[in-house]
């Protein structure tokens, strides 16, 4: 992913499991699209994430 990014562009990822970084990777290695969020975290957060996701991922792209 980090390669197709323009100039400027920004990769942006937190995640503590090896495993779950790696399924992570997987998904969004076949991801036909430049902006994205992929959440799983604790389900009582989850409107924060999605909060902070929706500020930093371009609409529309």
């Amino acid at each position: 992913m980090a390669r197709a990014l323009p100039d400027g562009g920004r990769v942006r990822t937190i995640e503590l499991s090896d495993k779950h970084a790696g399924f992570a990777e997987e998904w969004i290695a076949r991801s036909d699209v430049a902006d994205a969020a992929f959440l799983d975290a604790d389900k009582s957060s989850y409107s924060a994430y999605l909060a902070e996701s929706l500020r930093i991922v371009r609409r529309g792209a």
